[in-house]
């Protein structure tokens, strides 16, 4: 069997996994070689909608040993379309995630508004933005 070599593997999954990741999910289920080759860019651009995804996106990236590079980043509170209440510590869950993938992003936008998010909690002091590119976030104004 003629195998691709992994180099060759990583620029594909890259380019794959580009679709808030839904690709990157399909290819954690063709095989164990792909999930294992797939696993540093699976979720090279993530879409979040709703508090409730982001508590179990948070846990299972919690889970793993090492955490997934996520280089686009998008996070949606839910508005107030159905779900007023947004549970205990709405706000900290998405402090969590930005903060664990900071140091990786090149893009972060979304709308926070309704869980108070400001651009103070969202990045306080000692977030690091190396490779940011892009920030289009929809916060409440600081008070």
């Amino acid at each position: 069997m003629n195998r691709c070599p992994p180099d060759i593997q990583v620029k594909i999954f890259t380019l794959a996994c580009t679709d808030g990741g839904r690709t990157g999910c399909a290819l954690s289920l063709v095989s164990h070689q792909i999930r294992a080759s797939s696993s540093l860019v699976r979720f090279y651009t993530i879409s979040l909608y709703g508090i409730p995804r982001m508590r179990l996106f948070l846990n299972t990236v919690g889970d793993k040993v090492s955490c997934p590079i996520i280089t686009h980043l998008f996070l949606y509170d839910g508005g107030r379309e159905g779900r007023p209440y947004f549970g205990e510590c709405a706000l900290s869950v998405v402090t969590s995630i930005v903060s664990i993938f900071s140091p990786f992003l090149k893009t972060l936008s979304g709308s926070l508004v309704w869980v108070g998010a400001t651009y103070t909690s969202l990045l306080p002091t000692g977030i690091e933005l190396w490779f940011l590119q892009e920030l289009s976030l929809n916060v409440s104004p600081a008070l």
